[in-house]
Parts: C-alpha cells; sequence; structure tokens
C-alpha cells in the first residue's frame, strides 16, 4: 500500500509540498496501524540522502574491483611476454654482430618465410589473413618475422653479382630492394674531374665536372647488374644513400676559388649567370643558383652511375636516393639551416624526401 501523508485531515498524494515541518505523517502499511512521526518531512529527507549515499558507495566499489581486476590480468599478461621480449632482444643484439653479408642472408631468409610477394597485395575478402596492404623495406637486419617487412639487401664494393642473387632468392616478387652503400664514393674524386689551374695541372679539389667518376661507376655497374640477371637475380627497387655533394654548405671557399680560375670555370659561370662564384656563401639568387644547378648536376651523374645500368637490365625497376625530391623555387621553404630547400632533379624515378624536426631551448 503506497504511504499516506495526512494534513489537517486530509489525504494527498504522495509528496511534501502541502506540509509544515511541525505537522505529522503517517505510514499506512498491510495490516499494521498507522504509525505517527513527529519529525515531519526531515525523516523522508533523511531517508532519501541515505539511499543515495548506500547506492554510491555500492557504485564505487564495483567500479574499483573491476579496475583491480583488469590490472591484475595486464600484469600476467606482461609477465607472460616478458620472456619472448627478452629472447627477441638477444636475437636482435646477435643479428648486429654477425658478417653483414651473412647476416643480410639470414634475414632475408628468415622474412621470406612469411611475407607475400607485391601479387599479393591486391584486395582480398574480408578477414584474409594474406590481405597486405603497405609493406616496407628495411635497411637492417630483420630477425623477426614481419609480412608486411623485408629487408634490403646490401651491395657492397666486395660483393659478386653471384652473392646477390643467391642471398635476395627467396625474397617475395615484387619486393627485391638492393641497397648500394657507399658505393659512390669515388664519384667526386675522379683525377679527371677535379678542378684544374690556369695552366690545365690537376688540383685535389672536387669539381663540379662529373662524366668521368660517373662513367667509370656506370661501366662497373652494367658488368654488375648483367651477372646479376644471368645468376638468377631479381631486381624491383634500387636504393641509395649518397649525401655528399657540391652544395653551398657541403664545398669549401677554396674549392669554389679553384672552381673559379679552372680553365672549365668561364662557361659555368656564364650558364650560371653568377659573376662572383664567392657570392654562393650568402643568402641570395647566387645561392640559389649554384645548389640548383650542382643538385642537377649530381643527380644526373648519380643516374649514369646506377640507374641506367640498371634500368638496361631490369626495364621496370623503380630507383630513389636519400632525400631525393623535386622542388621548385616557387614552393621552396628553409632548412633549420636557412637554406632554401629547392630541387630540379633527383635521382631515379621515385622522390624520397627527408623530414627532420629540432627541438631547441628559449
Amino acid at each position: 500500500m503506497p504511504p499516506i501523508y495526512q494534513s489537517g485531515g486530509r489525504q494527498q498524494s504522495p509528496g511534501i509540498s502541502a506540509m509544515k515541518p511541525t505537522q505529522s505523517f503517517a505510514f499506512a502499511g498491510r495490516g499494521k496501524r498507522p504509525l505517527k512521526c513527529r519529525h515531519g518531512p526531515q525523516f523522508k529527507a533523511s531517508w532519501v540522502w541515505g539511499t543515495i549515499s548506500a547506492v554510491f558507495i555500492l557504485i564505487v566499489t564495483l567500479v574499483t574491483g573491476q579496475k583491480m581486476h583488469a590490472a591484475a590480468q595486464r600484469g600476467a599478461l606482461e609477465a607472460n611476454r616478458a620472456p619472448a621480449n627478452a629472447t627477441a632482444l638477444r636475437e636482435r643484439s646477435t643479428e648486429r654482430h654477425r658478417d653483414p653479408l651473412s647476416a643480410s642472408r639470414a634475414s632475408i631468409q628468415a622474412a621470406a618465410r612469411t611475407a607475400p610477394s607485391s601479387a599479393d597485395a591486391s584486395p582480398a575478402p574480408p578477414g584474409s589473413e594474406k590481405t597486405v596492404h603497405f609493406w616496407a623495406s628495411a635497411w637492417s637486419a630483420v630477425s623477426f618475422q614481419q609480412q608486411n617487412l623485408t629487408p634490403m639487401f646490401w651491395v657492397r664494393h666486395a660483393t659478386t653479382p653471384a652473392q646477390a642473387a643467391a642471398a635476395v632468392a627467396e625474397l617475395p616478387t615484387g619486393r627485391v630492394v638492393l641497397f648500394f652503400w657507399n658505393a659512390a664514393a669515388h664519384l667526386l674524386t675522379d683525377p679527371q674531374d677535379r678542378c684544374r689551374t690556369p695552366a690545365g695541372l690537376g688540383t685535389a679539389f672536387p669539381g663540379p665536372w662529373l662524366q668521368a667518376g660517373a662513367g667509370a661507376i656506370g661501366q662497373r655497374m652494367r658488368t654488375f647488374f648483367a651477372g646479376y640477371k644471368a645468376a638468377g637475380g631479381q631486381a624491383d627497387f634500387v636504393v641509395l644513400d649518397y649525401e655528399a655533394g657540391l652544395n653551398s654548405w657541403q664545398i669549401s671557399p677554396a674549392a669554389v676559388a679553384a672552381v673559379a680560375v679552372d680553365p672549365r670555370g668561364a662557361a659555368l659561370r656564364k650558364q650560371l649567370g653568377i659573376n662572383e662564384l664567392s657570392a654562393i656563401f650568402k643568402p641570395g639568387p647566387a645561392r640559389q643558383k649554384w645548389n640548383q644547378a650542382m643538385g642537377q648536376r649530381l643527380a644526373g651523374a648519380l643516374n649514369t652511375a646506377y640507374f641506367l645500368p640498371a634500368k638496361a637490365s631490369f626495364p621496370s625497376i623503380k630507383a630513389s636516393n636519400f632525400n631525393g625530391f623535386i622542388m621548385p623555387a616557387a614552393l621552396a621553404v628553409p632548412d633549420q639551416n636557412d637554406h632554401a630547400q629547392l630541387s630540379a632533379a633527383c635521382f631515379g624515378n621515385v622522390q624520397s624526401p627527408s623530414y627532420y624536426g629540432i627541438v631547441g631551448v628559449g
């Protein structure tokens, strides 16, 4: 039976708006006499707040218990993972200290066991574990099995075409990346390309004439790629990490002075539209013209040395060099050293810009 509140002998629906603090109310229960209480509405308010407090404490207790249970489960999961993580770290540490050629070959064999070919990258029915939409090639050894990660093969000076072909034999089709490490080290040091005195004698300063050095490397690479293909090797990508150059922040004032007096220097100054080459060390048009021209010459030399020889054996091959990209002067912005990042040419047929950030104080 619902509560009945009495006020002046008149029954009212549940509520206390019509009651005064000094008036009594009666609760009529089933089979019991009404009980009188002189506390009035204060008793009902105390009962309501007590009920709310009890419910709140119950909710807090339940939520706290669930959080403690979840934390315990996470702790048990991390404890189970710890031995596996330690084993993986030991394997990676061991992989780094192996012979470079053996480490690269072992890494390729490990990745090839699970990595699908590029043909498997086409859309597959939802839920298929073999669906691969993106993949990456790492230049370091991959000592753990990752479906979307395969290692590059490092081609060094002493690497023979047969060694390279055997090492990449197990890589998936479409994901064979040849990484040429320090292979163009002599691009700027060929005696025929170095600066000359006004009398035509050779000097020790590198010059912007790179035909001889690029030609020598290109001839060696044509022989390498031809032998590599004959040995059964496949190549989908060629990657360089060539960071040397002749930009204004890479060449010395003494070398620029040698360029200026070189018998070939007059034609270069006319081509660039720079009367005084020493102006390239100051912000302004001369610096931009020089850097853009040197970037074009270096990209052309690297293409002659690597991209064209690779393309002769593998016509559909892709190639890129670290921080190689095309950026017109109208869109160029300064880098962290206040050098405009403009470029009219890059190595290969794939751009590869780098992204850096600097966190300073003050």
